[in-house]
């Protein structure tokens, strides 16, 4: 009787936390080869993490190891998929000729760019999907030693202009800047250069946002600079960690845990209103915000299961309500955000990752703000995607260049790392 009690409990806990209406809109699946997870071999390990989505492409990391505590055998593989084409590329690999290190998280990816970072030689590089070529971003990433090491770190892309976290040299621990270098003309300047660490910063527009670890007290602040004016102000210093910062046209957001477990806030630049928007009973972590669409995973802060049930919520910056994606899908994870677009996985059903699934949801929006939709991918019992095993003999070499042409195309505490970050 007490297990039937519980159980009912927690069903109207779910109930009751957030909000009841649910978002319409269609679901579409995303399938390719090269999209996996495994995790149940006794001889190895296998999974697809740190995905991003832009227009009609994805981007993720795909990791195979070994088992093995001496000296596993590795490989890391970023790959590209276009959504429109059902075609997907490897766009770099480690190790070989090219990347002796991991290749580190978080990617980025708007327009015709990919940035990601190698660790250890702690450069960024971006591969330029139209040339089919990579090219080192940054030059001065070393290993040295500790106190002497130049690292480069969170890339994010916007148009022209990436922004991205540098370790001072010769210091000793850690003191990250921010950067910016616009890639048409080759520019590049220092954002911020407070003490402390500036971490994870966003783009959009002629705004950069952070987490910023100025005060000394290990936990983190939310920061935006004013790239036109140069001004910079802090959008939020309250007590408690403020991380994973977003930032689309005048809204910023943030995962918050001044109150205990992590919520969802926003600011608005223009009012300067600061707002918690998700449910005070739900935990609530990896915001992502595109346009007038805020999204994050969350479940209900009453449910004491090892694995409890989640859920994506939408909030809408026009109308202000907040409301359940509905999906059939049980436990989704939210992985990127593009619009009016939502790209997720839910590794509960029966299109799971494991066998190459991913969901793209497009909410119904109005006819005079709707973007073009793209068209639905039914996978194919044959090879419909290339696996891209070979990879581009150009994405190999690293040239030099001083400037990096990008042609414009039309038109990621609780932090479990799945959906990477980010384009803004």
């Amino acid at each position: 009787m007490a297990a039937i009690l519980s159980a009912a409990l927690i069903c109207f806990l779910l109930l009751c936390s957030g909000q009841a209406a649910a978002l319409t809109g269609r679901d579409t699946i995303i399938w390719s080869p090269n999209i996996t997870l495994n995790e149940n071999s006794d001889g190895y390990y296998e999974f697809s993490n740190f995905f991003v989505l832009d227009q009609d492409r994805v981007v993720w990391k795909n990791i195979w190891s070994e088992r093995k505590v001496d000296q596993p055998v590795w490989t890391e593989t970023i790959y590209l998929l276009n959504i429109t084409t059902g075609t997907t590329r490897a766009i770099a690999r480690a190790p070989d000729a090219a990347h002796k290190g991991t290749l580190f998280p978080p990617l980025s990816l708007s327009r015709d760019l990919v940035a990601y970072t190698e660790l250890g030689a702690n450069n960024i590089f971006l591969f330029n999907i139209s040339e089919g070529k990579e090219y080192p971003l940054t030059h001065d990433g070393s290993f040295d030693s500790l106190d002497e090491a130049r690292e480069n770190y969170y890339p994010s892309l916007d148009g022209d202009r990436i922004v991205w976290s540098k370790k001072k040299p010769y210091t000793k621990g850690y003191d990250y800047d921010i950067v910016i270098q616009n890639l048409t003309t080759g520019e590049q300047r220092e954002v911020c250069t407070a003490k402390g660490d500036q971490v994870d910063p966003r783009i959009s527009g002629t705004t950069v946002v952070w987490t910023d670890k100025r005060d000394g007290s290990g936990a983190g602040d939310i920061y935006l600079s004013d790239l036109e004016t140069g001004t910079e102000k802090p959008v939020c210093t309250a007590r408690g960690l403020q991380s994973r910062p977003d930032i689309s046209g005048n809204t910023v957001v943030w995962q918050d845990s001044r109150e205990g477990g992590p919520a969802i806030y926003m600011h608005n630049m223009t009012t300067g209103t600061e707002t918690r928007i998700s449910d005070q009973l739900s935990v609530s972590y990896g915001p992502l915000i595109a346009g007038n669409v805020i999204a994050w995973t969350e479940y209900s802060a009453l449910d004491q299961r090892d694995e409890p049930s989640k859920w994506i919520e939408v909030y809408d910056l026009q109308s202000g309500t907040r409301e359940h994606l509905n999906v059939t899908a049980s436990s989704p994870w939210l992985l990127d955000l593009d619009g009016n677009r939502i790209l997720y996985c839910a590794d509960n059903d029966d299109k799971t990752r494991e066998e190459g699934y991913l969901h793209l949801f497009i909410i119904d929006i109005p006819e005079e703000t709707r973007v073009p939709i793209l068209p639905s991918l039914t996978p194919q019992t044959g090879n419909q995607t290339s696996p891209g095993d070979t990879l581009p003999s150009s994405a190999t070499t690293h040239p030099a260049p001083v400037t990096v042409v990008v042609p414009v195309i039309g038109c990621t505490v609780l932090v479990f790392w799945i959906g990477n970050t980010r384009k803004r």
